[in-house]
């Protein structure tokens, strides 16, 4: 799943896809069950977001032109940047059910006529 996110002064494609999270997991040296600790570290978080927006270029055809100094001025100009691409990561591996995934409600049992 692929979200626009305003960064650097324009909407950018992010996503976290199975070969970004090997990247991010390859180049931290931890696992994926450590990833919720990752997103602690700082570097982490940074290369994690990094890694988001250059797999959203990649998925919609665009120019990578940013590197990871760049991100770091765009949480810098705007510091929510860092919760936005935290909830787009937790919704890229399944943080966020789709709509024709959900369980319909489930109904009350109606009363027993019989008392």
């Amino acid at each position: 799943m692929t979200t626009q996110i305003k960064a650097g002064g324009k909407d950018r494609p992010f996503r976290i896809s199975f070969k970004g999270l090997r990247r991010f997991t390859k180049s931290s040296k931890l696992g994926l069950g450590q990833l919720e600790e990752a997103l602690t570290d700082l570097d982490n978080l940074l290369l994690l977001i990094l890694i988001g927006f250059q797999e959203g270029a990649k998925k919609e055809g665009l120019v990578i032109d940013f590197k990871a100094e760049d991100v770091e001025d765009w949480i810098d100009e705007d510091f929510e940047l860092i919760e936005v691409c935290s909830n787009a990561i937790g919704d890229n591996i399944g943080g966020k059910e789709k709509e024709s995934k959900k369980s319909p409600p489930k109904r009350k049992p109606l009363p027993d006529p019989q008392g």
